[in-house]
């Protein structure tokens, strides 16, 4: 499992910021990082979800 560190959370936040205007706490940053990589690692290994495999 990634480990996010808390320049990694910090960064997060920042991004967050700036495309939505609105402050997160540590918690929520961490949390809504920790769904995005969950979904880029499902969209980068699609062939893990190939028709063959349903």
């Amino acid at each position: 499992m990634i480990e996010l560190t808390a320049q990694d959370v910090g960064e997060f936040k920042a991004l967050f910021k700036k495309e939505t205007g609105k402050d997160i706490t540590d918690d929520q940053a961490r949390k809504y990082a920790m769904s995005v990589l969950r979904l880029v690692a499902l969209v980068v290994q699609p062939e893990s979800l190939s028709s063959d495999n349903l």
